[in-house]
């Protein structure tokens, strides 16, 4: 993969002439591009759309943040206007998901590597806390949790129930719904290794195992926060003992207020994104669906501004925003 993937417009609208379209709409019948997706490339999305519209005629492209696995569903429905043009991903799109956009004719879909992020636990400056490993998250957030060889309901109400010399604070952590890329992350990478430290859970059929690791409990311990990162950094200010996931770009426009905690003894820099030492790093994507280019003012010019050295590269703009380069 190269440095900064240009995606240019015109071989896209090329792409659209010679391999045809299901698209029964003549002309443009919307007058600017429709991003969905990742709540973490959501500053990224909405700090190009706004460039874009300031640089030209064009209306700025409406950006909303419906997680990844949402944005997809909304992408994969099919051909049309009243569809997505664009999906910003923090994962790669999933079979399942290429199926469902193969069922619906979506079939034309460019990827585009955009570069590298991360999810980060994050707390209030004025919050006391120290590292934590993913055994302690997922003890203090699955549902159920493993006693004398049987699994048994979360009893963890405070960080020191989980081991001693995390501080006596209610167990409370804001997190993504079901449908985010980032609750997708989160089982993989933190609740699954965490649970299957445990011998207990290493012996369980896959269905069983998968259930006892990735469910997350349902009280007020961990709360489903939806997908806006800035409505957590506002409930991290005003609730100053709790946690809450969030990405590395909102940390980095709100480091003032906010300051992350290191997994497994690995906080969250550029540096330790770049190389993946951090444990939550991931790759960010955009997935265009070709078919859009030729009925949506607005879009070409999104895609290639997004893809441009000037907004992913090095010294990139959106690098301020928490974007790593993939070559950094």
């Amino acid at each position: 993969m190269t440095r900064c993937l240009r995606v240019s417009a015109l071989l896209l609208a090329l792409t659209f002439l010679v391999t045809g379209s299901s698209a029964r709409a003549e002309g443009p019948v919307r007058d600017r591009a429709l991003i969905v997706g990742s709540s973490s490339i959501f500053p990224l999305a909405t700090a190009v759309a706004e460039r874009v519209s300031r640089m030209s005629d064009l209306k700025a492209p409406m950006v909303e943040a419906t997680g990844t696995g949402g944005g997809f569903q909304r992408f994969c429905a099919g051909i049309g206007l009243e569809t997505p043009d664009v999906v910003t991903a923090s994962r790669p799109i999933t079979e399942e998901e290429r199926t469902l956009c193969a069922k619906n004719e979506v079939t034309d879909i460019q990827e585009v590597f955009l570069g590298r992020g991360a999810i980060v636990l994050a707390r209030s400056w004025n919050t006391n806390f120290g590292d934590l490993t993913r055994r302690e998250l997922w003890l203090a957030l699955a549902d159920r949790i493993p006693r004398d060889w049987t699994a048994v309901a979360n009893p963890n109400t405070l960080w020191s129930d989980v081991a001693p010399h995390l501080p006596a604070l209610p167990i409370k952590v804001y997190g993504p719904p079901p449908t985010s890329g980032t609750r997708d992350v989160l089982g993989e990478v933190v609740m699954e290794p965490g649970c299957l430290s445990y011998p207990m859970a290493r012996d369980l059929p896959p269905d069983d195992q998968a259930e006892l690791c990735r469910h997350f409990r349902e009280d007020s311990a961990y709360v489903e926060a939806g997908e806006d990162d800035e409505m957590i950094v506002r409930r991290l200010v005003n609730d100053q003992k709790a946690l809450g996931f969030i990405g590395y770009s909102t940390l980095a426009r709100n480091e003032h207020l906010l300051s992350p905690v290191p997994l497994e003894g690995i906080p969250p820099t550029p540096e330790t994104i770049a190389t993946g030492s951090y444990p939550l790093t991931r790759s960010l994507y955009l997935y265009i669906k070709t078919a859009h280019l030729p009925l949506v003012p607005g879009m070409a010019p999104f895609i290639d501004h997004f893809t441009s050295e000037e907004a992913i590269g090095p010294e990139g703009y959106l690098t301020f925003l928490g974007l790593i380069p993939a070559d950094w």
